[in-house]
C-alpha cells in the first residue's frame, strides 16, 4: 500500500524516481520478510534492495506492459479524445494550435494508472504526432485539464495534408487521427543593395551559435498570456516571408525570418509578451549580423528575438513583463537603416508573428 500512495502521491522527481521506487518496495518487502506476488504472478525475493533491482531490469517493458494492462482492465470504456484545433487548414508560416482536454480521473484505478504512466515510466499524458514529428504538449497556463501543442509552419514547408494523431496515455481515450492541410501562401520579392562592407557580413561563428541555442530553447512554463503586444510604434517596411535578392543573386531557400518596423532611432522598444530575458547579443562582442539584440523565452518552446537595437536596458535573466521597456530601435549589425526586426520562433522554426496579435 506504500507503493500505491507513493505513486499517487506524485512520486518525486523523475531523476530519483527509479531509487525511491526500490527503497519504498524494499521497506515494504523487508517489514515481514516476505515475498511479494505481482503481476502475472512473479515471486519477488525481497531479501535484499539489489534483489528488487535486478527483477525490475530483468522484467524490463514486460512487466511494465502487463501491469498497464492489468490496471486498465478496471478503467471505464475508452472515449473520444477531447480535441480542439484553431484551423484545420492553415497557411504556410501560421501556428497550429492543437488543444486536448484531460478530464479530471474518477476512481482509485484511473489515479493509479495515470500515476504508473506519468511517476513511475515518465510517459508524457499528451502525445502529438504531426507529420513525422512528435510536438510537445503542455498544460495551458491557468487551466491545468487542457493541453496545448503547438506545431510551427514556415515558407519552405511543402503544401499538402499531414497526419495529426493525439494520445491521452491515460487509459481512458481512443487515440486521434486526422488531417491537416498546409496551403500556399504568396510572399512577395524584395531587392536589397548592400555596400562592400555589409555583404560580407555572414555571423560569427558565436553569434550564430549563441542564437541558435536560444531559439531552440524549451521550457515547460508558459510565461505569456493571451495576445502579444506590438513591440515598437513605426511602420512595416519588410513583412514575414519575404523572399529577396541581394545585390541582384537571389536567396535560395531564404525568406525573411520576422517582421521590420522602420522607426527612428531611440524608439522604445517592447516586450510584445511575457518572458525570461535570456540572450543579450552586443555587436561589440561579435554579433555583426543581429547587432544588438535581446532574446525573450516565453516559455513552452515559444522566443522573441528583438534585433539592430541601438541600446538595450535589460539583463540577462530577468523576467519582464508584456508592454515593458527592453531597448531602443536601432541600425546595429545587418541594417540598412533605423529598424526594429522583430523574430518570432515556435520550437525553433519563425512563424508569422502577425497571428499571435
Amino acid at each position: 500500500m506504500e507503493v500505491l500512495q507513493w505513486l499517487l502521491s506524485g512520486g518525486g522527481g523523475a531523476a530519483s524516481t527509479t531509487s525511491q521506487f526500490f527503497t519504498v518496495i524494499h521497506g515494504v518487502c523487508s517489514e515481514e520478510n516476505r515475498h511479494v506476488n505481482n503481476v502475472g504472478k512473479i515471486t519477488v525475493p525481497a531479501s535484499t534492495k539489489e534483489g528488487i533491482e535486478k527483477l525490475w531490469i530483468d522484467a524490463g517493458h514486460n512487466a511494465r506492459s502487463a501491469l498497464k494492462s492489468v490496471v486498465e482492465v478496471f478503467v471505464p470504456c475508452k472515449q473520444k479524445v477531447d480535441l480542439n484545433v484553431n484551423k484545420w487548414q492553415i497557411q504556410q508560416g501560421d501556428t497550429l494550435a492543437v488543444f486536448v482536454a484531460v478530464h479530471p480521473v474518477e476512481n482509485f484505478f484511473e489515479k493509479l494508472n495515470i500515476a504508473l504512466r506519468t511517476r513511475l515510466w515518465n510517459d508524457p499524458l499528451v502525445n502529438v504526432t504531426f507529420g513525422s514529428s512528435v510536438v510537445p504538449a503542455y498544460p495551458v497556463l491557468g487551466d491545468p485539464h487542457t493541453w496545448r501543442a503547438l506545431v510551427p509552419t514556415t515558407p519552405l514547408d511543402e503544401l499538402g495534408t499531414r497526419a495529426l494523431e493525439v494520445e491521452v496515455r491515460d487509459g481512458r481515450h481512443k487515440d486521434f487521427h486526422g488531417v491537416v492541410e498546409i496551403l500556399k501562401r504568396d510572399f512577395p520579392v524584395e531587392y536589397l543593395w548592400l555596400n562592400d562592407t555589409k555583404s560580407t557580413i555572414h555571423g560569427t561563428k558565436e553569434e550564430m551559435e549563441a542564437v541558435e541555442g536560444f531559439i531552440s530553447r524549451t521550457t515547460t512554463e508558459q510565461y505569456w498570456q493571451g495576445r502579444f503586444l506590438l513591440p515598437t510604434k513605426g511602420r512595416v517596411t519588410t513583412d514575414y516571408g519575404v523572399q529577396r535578392y541581394y545585390n541582384g543573386v537571389f536567396a535560395e531557400r531564404y525568406f525573411h525570418r520576422g517582421v521590420d518596423y522602420g522607426a527612428v532611432e531611440g524608439t522604445p522598444v517592447k516586450a510584445p509578451a511575457n518572458g525570461q530575458v535570456v540572450l543579450i547579443g552586443e555587436e561589440k562582442r561579435g554579433f555583426e549580423l543581429h547587432g544588438n539584440c535581446v532574446g525573450l523565452d516565453h516559455g513552452q518552446g515559444v522566443t522573441s528575438i528583438l534585433m539592430h537595437l541601438d541600446s538595450i536596458c535589460v539583463r540577462e535573466g530577468m523576467m519582464v513583463q508584456a508592454g515593458e521597456i527592453v531597448g531602443t530601435v536601432g541600425e546595429t549589425g545587418l541594417a540598412t537603416g533605423p529598424h526594429l526586426h522583430w523574430g518570432l520562433h515556435v520550437h525553433g522554426k519563425a512563424v508569422d508573428p502577425n497571428s499571435w496579435m
